[in-house]
């Protein structure tokens, strides 16, 4: 019985290591890595939107050249 108990704490003490290895691999130079890539997807989304938008005023431009054309080739 106190072998399986001394095996368990030994187990959870290994774990506790890994954990504070892992979090210290998150955190590097007071930066929370894990806020930080989402603040990244966060721009990049932003960036994406953005690039959407520009795309469609300049097709939305570009058809009001052709229609400006059209009708002064027209008269």
């Amino acid at each position: 019985m106190y072998l399986f108990v001394d095996c368990v704490r030994s187990e959870q003490a290994l774990l506790q290591q890994k954990l504070a290895q892992i979090e210290k691999k998150i955190i590097v130079g007071g930066e929370n890595l894990l806020e930080k890539a989402e603040e990244q997807e966060k721009l990049l989304e932003e960036s994406a939107k953005e690039l959407e938008e520009r795309k469609q005023k300049a097709e939305s431009l570009r058809k009001a050249v052709e229609e400006k054309e059209a009708s002064d080739s027209d008269h």
